[in-house]
């Protein structure tokens, strides 16, 4: 009894250090070391970051780091996300996140943007719930939303998405996934989260003083009108109802024949714009970016995702149903339907330093081989110093032919008709652009186009330095192209031919460059080029000339 009575009076003073006494045999008492918080085993915190913010403000001022603070110390923890941006984009637009904490409490408190040495941080709200690290298990914080909402602001949000801790986790932080074996805890917090904007940026956008000149020549009632619906919003799912209309990024578009056009975007949804201009969205069901999609004869869509997901619609309007899966670490690039209805589906993954694109052919979307390419092309994934890689490989589809190439590098030419490839290298390589029906090839390395699928080629008149141009039709087309050096954000001048391209007259000239080149599309039935600027928005052109914005979205 007294050794009992001792140790209780050593177990007070010692539960500072984790001693506890037990009784053992015949009263024997004992103490035996229980480990502290901080020695028990770690667990795993893991999530996904997406940007729903125009292209080139993802890769400029990207937030790839997520700062949380907490645990037994109360210490402050970095999350860095994976994959890093590599070259013109990313495998993926969703950035992922993993690490290992010591069990206890944590809460988040703000997004970081690391770029090399520079480290520049933006604090989030204290009212974020906490989140629970436990022992050996695993803490998944879900889908987190970085949201724009005008004025430099912007608000985190959490997308209540019930993916499991999947193959992109474990691809790009193997050590931290390999060390969890607990089971997998959905982060509470998602509903009762209070979104609140924080301050991202030093001027009025929050994108820079270009963006602001440029904001300041959109029509004013337009823009007061996007930024009230923002402002009204109070609640997490408030902003995110009003975020699945205003995504940004736009995959290359499907245009029915009375000119409605359809673009796969971010968050999961099918961007929808009618003859006369309006905007609506179509909710896949999906919280990932859809990069690509395709419409059936039926008006049914199509589409592929960011992460190797396969899915059509049940009926035009209906429910998307999942079709075939790629690994989840596959970027799905395009999808072609040939007339006797066999499936292409062009896609990029990255294996080991290299990234491969692979053209994918199935009976069906459902008989799609996944796993056994009949082509495939490969680029090297690293660089370094001034050395730059070649730009992507990119596909383009007509009624018998199917391209794919690297401009410069290596092209492929499939014919339906024979069923064989023709192939091309270095300076002969092909990297052609069609337009809607894939009745006009552009080929902007050599300035040609065709009217043939590529039997034979034109010359068209470059108008100087043009980024992009577009033929509706073998005689009108309208091009894109910056007078001076597009690393001094020039003006930026549309120009129209209704010649074939002998001649180009200039339409219009947008100072300061304000449209992201990557997100240049056409619709070839109402003779338009579309695009997003730096700021989201979405603005067009048509052969008369003048920017018309289309979607203002803060």
């Amino acid at each position: 009894m007294l050794l009992q009575r001792k140790c209780l009076k050593r177990m007070a003073a010692a539960l500072a250090v984790g001693v506890l006494c037990i009784t053992s045999g015949a009263g024997a008492v004992q103490a035996k070391e229980q480990p502290t918080a901080e020695q028990a085993a770690p667990g795993l915190v893991v999530g996904r970051l997406a940007h729903n913010m125009s292209w080139i403000n993802v890769y400029f001022l990207r937030f790839n780091s997520l700062s949380a603070k907490g645990g037994p110390k109360n210490s402050s923890v970095t999350f860095e996300m994976e994959p890093a941006m590599s070259g013109l984009g990313t495998k993926q637009t969703t950035f992922y996140f993993a690490k290992r904490l010591p069990a206890g409490k944590y809460q988040l408190t703000g997004l970081g943007s690391i770029n090399g040495a520079m480290t520049t941080e933006s604090k989030l709200d204290a009212s974020i719930p906490t989140f629970e690290v436990t022992s050996g298990g695993v803490t998944d914080l879900g889908l987190l939303v970085v949201q724009p909402t005008g004025g430099g602001k912007a608000v985190l949000l959490p997308v209540d998405d019930p993916s499991p801790v999947d193959e992109l986790v474990r691809t790009y932080f193997p050590d931290e996934v390999a060390a969890a074996s607990g089971a997998v805890t959905r982060w509470p917090g998602v509903a009762t989260w209070a979104a609140q904007p924080f301050t991202y940026g030093d001027t009025d956008s929050g994108l820079g003083m270009v963006v602001d000149a440029i904001n300041a020549g959109i029509e004013k009632g337009n823009r007061l009108k996007a930024q009230a619906r923002w402002q009204e919003a109070k609640t997490a799912a408030d902003y995110l109802a009003i975020a699945k209309t205003a995504t940004t990024m736009l995959s290359e578009p499907a245009v029915a024949a009375d000119g409605t056009m359809y673009f796969g975007s971010g968050l999961g949804q099918v961007q929808r714009r009618a003859p006369d201009g309006t905007w609506s969205h179509i909710d896949s069901g999906l919280s990932v970016e859809i990069s690509a999609l395709s419409l059936l004869p039926d008006d049914t869509l199509a589409i592929g995702t960011e992460d190797g997901r396969l899915l059509r619609q049940e009926s035009a309007g209906g429910k998307f149903v999942p079709a075939s899966r790629f690994t989840p670490t596959t970027r799905v690039l395009d999808l072609h339907q040939w007339a006797d209805g066999t499936w292409w589906v062009t896609t990029r993954v990255q294996q080991g330093k290299d990234l491969l694109t692979n053209v994918h052919s199935g009976k069906s979307l459902a008989e799609i081989d996944t796993t056994t390419p009949v082509k495939t092309m490969s680029q090297a994934e690293a660089v370094s110093g001034f050395v730059v890689r070649p730009f992507f490989a990119t596909s383009a589809g007509t009624k018998t032919k199917y391209f794919v190439g690297i401009a410069g590098v290596e092209s492929h030419t499939y014919d339906s008709a024979t069923a064989t490839w023709t192939s091309l290298a270095k300076k002969a390589a092909l990297q052609p652009i069609a337009n809607n029906t894939g009745s006009v090839l552009v080929n902007m390395k050599s300035d040609q186009f065709s009217t043939d699928e590529g039997a034979s080629w034109s010359a068209f008149k470059d108008p100087g330095r043009a980024h992009f141009v577009a033929f509706f039709n073998p005689t009108e087309g309208l091009a894109v192209r910056t007078p001076t050096s597009a690393f001094a954000a020039p003006d930026m001048e549309v120009h129209a031919t209704t010649d074939g391209g002998k001649t180009w007259s200039l339409l219009s000239t947008l100072p300061k460059s304000p449209c992201d080149l990557r997100s240049l599309r056409q619709n070839d039935v109402q003779k338009r080029i579309f695009c997003v600027f730096h700021d989201g928005s979405i603005h067009s052109a048509g052969m008369q000339g003048g920017w018309v914005p289309e979607r203002i979205v803060y």
